[in-house]
């Protein structure tokens, strides 16, 4: 919420007096954009999946064992010292659940940073153009720094209701990870809306 909000404080783009004005019937969601949320949509689901199947791929679980989670039986065969419930139920997956959560989180506060300008590049226009932006992305990922790390709070039923549970600086650096490329990928759909835009001001 914080984060959406603040974008409509963002400044108008540096070269907005330079384009060509927009034809009237043109759809505010057009296909490029369409395109754009397809792709960052695709690797925000990836990310946030990778980031889990991740964590239990470096337990030693292999893929065929993480498509039957859900039944633990007999023939499935866990991890020397560890059981199947142990590592997907209860406490077991509070882990990479905080840590997919985690991934989700800051890829979706990277995005908004990136977005202070539709086009231009974050190197171009900052996020220090828009202050109010910087507060939007402190304000919740303080919220969720508050339930992750809630039992050195005093409150440790909070993170437990969220199914949660404390990262270290390992499994930061594993979410961080998997969350900044997603500032790659719209930097490359930002180059490419330019060259599109430059295309379509040509043709006016």
């Amino acid at each position: 919420g914080p984060p959406a909000t603040a974008l409509g404080f963002n400044p108008p783009s540096p070269d907005v007096m330079t384009q060509k004005p927009r034809p009237s019937d043109e759809p505010i969601m057009t296909n490029w954009m369409l395109c754009r949320y397809l792709v960052t949509g695709l690797y925000v689901g990836f990310a946030t999946v990778g980031s889990f199947v991740g964590h239990y791929l470096s337990q030693g679980v292999t893929f065929r064992q993480l498509s039957s989670w859900g039944k633990c039986n007999e023939t499935w065969n866990p991890p020397d010292g560890v059981t199947c419930e142990s590592l997907f139920q209860g406490a077991g997956r509070e882990l990479p659940q905080t840590l997919s959560l985690t991934v989700l989180v800051l890829m979706e506060l990277f995005k908004a940073l990136s977005a202070v300008s539709v086009d231009s590049s974050i190197f171009t226009v900052g996020p220090n153009q828009n202050p109010w932006l910087v507060a939007g992305v402190a304000l919740p990922f303080a919220l969720h720094l508050a339930v992750v790390y809630s039992a050195e709070l005093g409150f440790p039923g909070l993170a437990k209701s969220f199914g949660l549970a404390p990262l270290s600086l390992h499994d930061w650096e594993t979410a961080l990870k998997w969350a900044a490329p997603i500032l790659i990928v719209e930097e490359i759909l930002k180059f490419f809306g330019r060259v599109t835009n430059h295309h379509k001001a040509k043709k006016r």
